[in-house]
């Protein structure tokens, strides 16, 4: 992914989402309290939000970004990040993929989804370009 957020508006990454409500969210956006793209999660539960503050990371760099998110075990769920598509390094903590089950949410069955997306909430028409997605099921 090649993305420059110059508003904290603009965001765009990797989600993992069963419906509107329920989702995780590995993103790049423009943080105002660091003063700098960044790198983050944000989380969905029942309608909640959450970003995990203390886990984001500064992104120095405008080149090019890998993302990926693995489950183990149908259980946790794991994201990292690459910006030389040779290291890869996690973000966060494990994060309990069983919230995306239909067992555990209020919403209708839909299973889960995992998909790029990228939103400019400012208007201004920022945009991210993604080479490629791969979806391998181990």
């Amino acid at each position: 992914m090649e993305f420059l957020p110059k508003v904290y508006q603009a965001m765009a990454g990797l989600v993992l989402m069963l419906g509107s409500e329920d989702w995780y969210y590995l993103r790049k956006y423009y943080s105002e309290s660091l003063g700098s793209p960044a790198l983050g999660i944000m989380t969905c539960e029942g309608g909640v939000e959450d970003e995990l503050l203390e886990h984001r990371i500064v992104l120095h760099s405008a080149g090019k970004l890998r993302l990926a998110a693995d489950v183990e075990g149908g259980r946790d769920l794991a994201f990292s990040y690459s910006l030389d598509g040779v290291s890869w390094d996690r973000i966060g903590p494990v994060l309990d993929f069983t919230k995306l089950s239909d067992e555990c949410s209020k919403q209708a069955f839909s299973g889960t989804f995992c998909g790029l997306c990228s939103q400019d909430l400012s208007g201004a028409g920022a945009w991210a370009d993604f080479d490629y997605f791969d979806y391998e099921a181990r």
